[in-house]
């Protein structure tokens, strides 16, 4: 299982988001980082934590690319490579 923050995937569903982009989880008001390396497989940490409240529904999350989480932002926190 991989955890990020409250939610958790399977090994194969983190391997789904991660080739198709969607590295970038927002879940109740923090934005979390999905990352993989050889040593530690998925992994996660929060790179934003919204000042202003939820950014989704209690319960919830949203997996997106880095142009969806600036969109959703309103400005630039992410390189879109």
């Amino acid at each position: 299982m991989v955890k990020i923050g409250r939610i958790e995937l399977t090994e194969a569903e983190a391997d789904r988001y991660y080739m198709a982009g969607k590295r970038y989880f927002v879940s109740n008001s923090i934005i979390y980082n999905l990352a993989y390396s050889i040593n530690a497989g998925y992994h996660s940490r929060p790179i934003y934590k919204s000042p202003s409240g939820l950014l989704t529904k209690r319960g919830r999350f949203f997996a997106y690319d880095a142009m969806q989480v600036n969109h959703l932002l309103g400005y630039k926190l992410l390189n879109e490579d």
